[in-house]
């Protein structure tokens, strides 16, 4: 492959930003990846464009597990969910030990999310695929996709000199329920007879398995996307590590 180092500089500065505002930030990571910024992205460099397999699914560059609490819950959830909502993070805590403390009959059961730790290397990677080839799929999605998009120009180009990847979530998130509840108002002003419904699938991130994106057949026909030959090998790095990663979490 034939990417330069200035491919590498831009993706090492969306990923520190990306990984500064993720739920599971390490500063100690940020700053010693950045003790010797230059050897290690050059050494990264060379990984990707020598197509070294054996790198990319060691265990250094794949990085570790963890778990971060997701919440507690009781079996008369019915009950819990039916009392006052706190906007405090701290009172709601506050509420639901208050709460198991008076009904000790009922199981309280601790839920973790499983989140990956991976090395600074995997973050750059992942920034590197989002510009050459992550953009490409974005590009294809409609306005109705709204959580997650890329930071774009007026041209609706990928923007290389933003502040991380992503358009912040919060106001696609309003705009999306926003719009919805829009859309109900004006269809029962039309007299219509509606559904409205919302879900949420089950640790959706932890199930999908990405090898679909390696299909020429889902590259070429449904999304409509070519990719140059450094890219189709970016890209098959890039997934081979997320599927590699997988296979040593629990």
């Amino acid at each position: 492959m034939s990417f330069k180092i200035q491919d590498l500089v831009f993706a090492h500065k969306k990923a520190k930003v990306d990984f500064y505002y993720s739920s599971n930030m390490s500063l100690e990571t940020i700053a010693k990846y950045e003790d010797n910024l230059f050897d290690n992205l050059n050494n990264l460099l060379s990984h990707i464009n020598n197509n070294d397999e054996a790198y990319f699914n060691n265990i250094d560059f794949l990085g570790d597990w963890t778990l971060a609490p997701k919440g507690i819950n009781f079996d008369d959830s019915k009950k819990m969910q039916s009392e006052v909502i706190h906007s405090s993070p701290s009172e709601h805590w506050a509420h639901i030990c208050d709460y198991g403390e008076q009904n000790s009959n009922d199981k309280q059961t601790a839920e973790f999310r499983v989140m990956a730790a991976c090395s600074m290397d995997f973050h750059v990677l992942s920034a590197l695929w989002i510009l050459k080839v992550g953009e490409k799929y974005d590009k294809k999605l409609t306005d109705c996709a709204y959580g997650n998009r890329l930071r774009r120009n007026k041209k609706g180009n990928i923007n290389k000199h933003s502040l991380g990847s992503f358009v912040p979530y919060l106001k696609p998130f309003r705009d999306w329920r926003d719009n919805g509840i829009a859309a109900m108002r004006t269809s029962l002003k039309q007299n219509k007879k509606i559904i409205a419904l919302t879900a949420d699938v089950n640790s959706f991130y932890h199930e999908v398995n990405p090898g679909f994106m390696l299909d020429d057949e889902f590259i070429k026909n449904v999304v409509g996307i070519e990719l140059n030959h450094d890219e189709v090998t970016l890209n098959k790095i890039f997934i081979n590590a997320i599927e590699n990663w997988a296979k040593k979490r629990p």
